[in-house]
C-alpha cells in the first residue's frame, strides 16, 4: 500500500456521512492570548493595513458572496438578502481556529478588481496563508440575459449542456489561479494550504460521494489533473490541500424550463455542512 496521503486507498471518499454526524475539533488553549490577536488584526483591518491571511475565490455566481456571509454568521440575520453579484472585493476578519484570520472575497469576473485582488494577495502580501477556490460542480446560474441568450443560442439549452459548459469554464479559471499559485509559492512560500469548497451541494446531496470523486486530489477527473500537478509543482509536504462538501444558500436550480429542486434535507444538515466547512478549515489552517 502507498505511503502517499492522497492515494485513493488510503482515503475515505465518502462525503454522505458529514450528515448528520460532523468532526468536532479540540477546544484550543491560550484563549486570552487569541482574543487579544483577534482584535488587534480586526484594528489592523479597520486602519486598512491588515494583509491577507485567506481568499476566497472561484468563478462568478458560484456563491462565494454568499459562502463568507455564511462563515461570518451574516445570514442568520433575519433581515438578510441575498447579495447581488459582487464587483468589488469583500473583506471580513473571521475567528478561525481562534485566531483573528482577514479573510478576502475575490470577484469571479473578469474585472479589474479581480485582478487587482488577486494580484494584492499573490504578488504583494508575503503571509497568505490559504486559498478557498469554489467551485459548484456545474451549476452556476447565468447572471444576466445576453450571457443567457448567447448559451441557449449556442445549444446548451438543458441542465446537462449547462454544467458541461460550465464544467469546462471552471477549468479554464482553476488553471489560471493556480498558476498564480505556484508563482506566489516560488516567491514567498505561501500559501500554505488550498481548499476546494463545493457548493450547492443541496442540488445534489444524494451524490455528495460522486462530486468528490470529481474535486478530491486523490482521485481522477479532469479537474484534479491540475490540482495534483499544482500539489506535485510545489511539492505536497510544502502545500496542504483538502476538498469539502457545503451548501450557502439552498435554493433550486432552473434553467430553460428544466428544475432541480434543493434537496439539503433540513437545517440541521445545512448546518451541518457548513460547520464541517468550518472545521475543516479550522484544522487545515493549523
Amino acid at each position: 500500500m502507498s505511503d502517499n496521503p492522497l492515494d485513493s486507498e488510503n482515503i475515505d471518499i465518502s462525503w454522505s456521512n458529514i450528515i448528520p454526524s460532523t468532526i468536532r475539533l479540540p477546544v484550543l488553549a491560550f484563549q486570552n492570548r487569541k482574543l487579544i490577536h483577534e482584535w488587534y488584526t480586526k484594528l489592523i483591518h479597520y486602519l486598512g493595513k491588515g494583509n491577507t491571511n485567506i481568499v476566497i475565490t472561484g468563478r462568478m455566481a458560484v456563491g462565494k458572496s454568499l459562502l463568507h456571509d455564511r462563515m461570518r454568521k451574516a445570514t442568520e440575520d433575519l433581515e438578510y438578502e441575498i447579495p447581488e453579484t459582487s464587483r468589488n472585493i469583500e473583506s471580513s476578519v473571521l475567528t478561525v481556529g481562534g485566531w483573528g484570520t482577514v479573510v478576502r472575497v475575490i470577484p469571479g469576473q473578469g474585472i479589474q478588481e479581480r485582478d487587482l485582488g488577486l494580484h494584492e494577495a499573490f504578488s504583494k502580501h508575503d503571509n497568505l496563508d490559504g486559498v478557498i477556490y469554489v467551485v459548484d460542480w456545474g451549476y452556476t446560474q447565468p447572471r444576466d440575459e445576453i450571457t443567457s441568450n448567447y448559451l441557449l443560442e449556442s445549444g446548451y439549452d438543458s441542465i446537462d449542456r449547462l454544467r458541461e459548459f460550465n464544467l469546462k469554464k471552471e477549468l479554464e479559471d482553476f488553471s489560471y489561479i493556480c498558476q498564480r499559485i505556484k508563482e506566489s509559492h516560488s516567491r514567498c512560500k505561501h500559501p500554505r494550504w488550498i481548499l476546494i469548497a463545493v457548493n450547492k451541494s443541496d442540488l445534489f446531496i444524494n451524490d455528495l460521494d460522486e462530486a468528490k470523486k470529481y474535486y478530491h486530489p486523490a482521485l481522477s477527473s479532469p479537474f484534479t489533473e491540475i490540482l495534483n500537478r499544482l500539489l506535485f509543482n510545489i511539492g505536497t509536504s510544502n502545500i496542504s490541500c483538502d476538498t469539502v462538501p457545503v451548501s450557502s444558500w439552498d435554493v433550486d436550480f432552473s434553467w430553460n424550463g428544466q428544475t432541480i429542486k434543493s434537496n439539503i434535507g433540513g437545517t440541521n444538515n445545512s448546518r451541518a455542512l457548513i460547520k464541517n466547512f468550518m472545521e475543516t478549515v479550522a484544522k487545515i489552517s493549523k
